[in-house]
């Protein structure tokens, strides 16, 4: 049986990182030295080309990885310039995330891709995801009069009961409830 596996690399300019909300942590984008500003500064230093973590989801397996590319014999030179001139240590080889929710990490994954800020190096994407991220826009709670509106539809004996009321008593009642 074959594995199914979807896996994409960043590619954010100008040499950018991004959030990936399944893990909640930022994931490393490629660097590309003729992006950096003022090169001419840095051009000692600096490698020409550093390649982005991949994100990956074993389908089959519902986990999910980010895998450093730094550690693959095709980068050596690239990982002994970080570790010896820039004097900085290399992330894990792999991280695991095993018992994923497979169909967000494929939605999120499949977000990037669409917007230009990755490219799929590894399997394609299933046609359908069956994940819908929470809407988290702010509810602005009603205030005011939109606000009695909304209490005495849903209780009509309320509404009648501040009828009642003499006026200042339902100023406090307003204080009272937040109106």
């Amino acid at each position: 049986m074959s594995k199914q596996v979807v896996s994409i690399t960043l590619d954010i300019p100008p040499n950018r990182d991004g959030f990936f909300p399944p893990i909640e942590d930022t994931v490393r984008g490629e660097f590309k030295f003729e992006r950096v500003a003022n090169s001419q500064k840095h051009s000692a230093k600096l490698p020409a080309f550093v390649p982005g973590q991949i994100i990956r989801v074993d389908i089959a397996e519902s986990a999910g990885y980010i895998i450093e590319p730094l550690h693959h014999p095709e980068h050596a030179a690239v990982a002994r310039h970080i570790r010896t001139v820039l004097n900085m240590s290399l992330p894990p080889k792999e991280r695991m995330f095993p018992g994923i929710q497979v169909d967000m990490w494929l939605w999120h994954m499949r977000q990037f891709v669409e917007v230009g800020k990755a490219r799929i190096v590894e399997g394609s994407f299933p046609k359908e995801i069956a994940y819908f991220p929470p809407d988290n826009r702010l509810v602005v709670p009603k205030r005011g009069e939109a606000k009695k509106r909304e209490l005495f539809e849903k209780n009509p004996e309320l509404a009648m009961q501040y009828q009642s009321l003499p006026r200042e008593k339902q100023v406090e009642w307003e204080r009272m409830v937040g109106i």
